[in-house]
């Protein structure tokens, strides 16, 4: 059931080798190739796949389908790590580099050893939940992670495969920022790439119900 067509703002299958990635949905949230982001098999046929080492990453500049007040939204996405030493983004609307222009982020801390997901209510401060369910993510391995902000509830959460879901409470809304859209970075001085691959990430401006959740994890 469900409709995985309806409020999606951005679907970037990254199938290609190169370049631009298109932006699958017709609204032209292409993402620019940032340090020559390269190609590898991937969950769905072909993932984008990045390394830290040379600051690969895509990005678009900020615009309102891909940015969120008290609002629900939900970002889904395939990642793979290559290694887990550093920090790494996944899917981030974040700059906090000096800027206090944090929005949301999707990425793996090692710190705690898990993907998170960060939502911020004033570009300054956040609200972080761990995907504790899942535990400990495994290198080489494709996770397929969704994460979503239930403003009714005044909730953030995170399900990583079929498993169960974390949430947190967050009851104070979203900020809606200035920070460009990024796959595998954050945009502020850390910057904090993604070594590993990516695939099928979506954007949604809703929730998404429990059969679209499903239908995402098989692929």
């Amino acid at each position: 059931g469900g409709n995985l067509q309806a409020s999606l703002m951005g679907y970037w299958r990254l199938e290609e080798a190169s370049g631009t990635r298109f932006d699958a949905t017709g609204r032209g949230n292409n993402l620019t190739d940032n340090n020559t982001v390269l190609v590898q098999a991937g969950r769905v046929d072909s993932a984008a796949v990045c390394s830290s080492a040379n600051s690969e990453f895509l990005s678009i500049a900020d615009n309102a389908d891909l940015s969120v007040s008290n609002q629900d939204f939900t970002i889904s996405c395939w990642v793979n790590l290559t290694s887990k030493a550093t920090n790494q983004g996944i899917v981030s609307k974040w700059n906090s580099s000096g800027e206090n222009q944090r929005a949301y982020l999707l990425w793996y801390d090692p710190a705690t050893d898990r993907f998170e997901f960060l939502v911020s209510q004033d570009g300054a401060n956040s609200t972080t939940l761990d995907a504790n369910v899942l535990g400990s993510p495994s290198t080489s391995t494709w996770y397929n992670l969704i994460a979503w902000h239930d403003s009714a509830a005044g909730t953030i959460n995170i399900r990583a495969n079929a498993g169960a879901i974390n949430s947190a409470a967050h009851l104070t809304g979203v900020f809606d920022n200035t920070a460009q859209f990024n796959i595998g970075a954050l945009q502020n001085g850390g910057n904090f790439f993604l070594n590993g691959a990516v695939d099928e990430v979506g954007f949604w401006k809703r929730m998404l119900i429990a059969n679209e959740r499903a239908d995402l994890f098989k692929a």
